[in-house]
């Protein structure tokens, strides 16, 4: 039996308006991620690394396509099923942790 994929990026597309003008900041993007993957977001300044990120931390909503967790269409999502997801099954490790002040008690 072949394994599903956990996460589904199908068609992703997410633009900005900026006064008279659109950014497409992802165009058309599709990806599978499967269990046991691993996975790195590499590009230049502008590519859309960090708006392809607030998406799949469901953070924000694509313009249009469809970005599928566990079956679940998240476009489709309320702002508290959202946040439930984001507190049950999304982490994220970042290079700028290191930046973070340790916590004071």
């Amino acid at each position: 039996m072949d394994e599903l994929p956990i996460l589904s990026i199908e068609n992703l597309r997410r633009d900005f308006k900026m006064g008279d003008q659109v950014v497409h900041a992802l165009r058309g993007v599709s990806f599978d991620i499967y269990p046991g993957e691993f996975v790195t977001i590499m590009g230049t300044s502008g590519s859309g690394k960090s708006t392809m990120l607030n998406i799949l931390g469901c953070m924000d909503k694509p313009t249009a396509g469809h970005y599928i967790l566990d079956g679940e269409h998240t476009e489709k999502l309320s702002r508290d099923a959202l946040a439930r997801i984001r507190g049950q099954k999304i982490g994220f490790v970042s290079a700028a942790a290191g930046r973070l002040r340790p916590w004071k008690w």
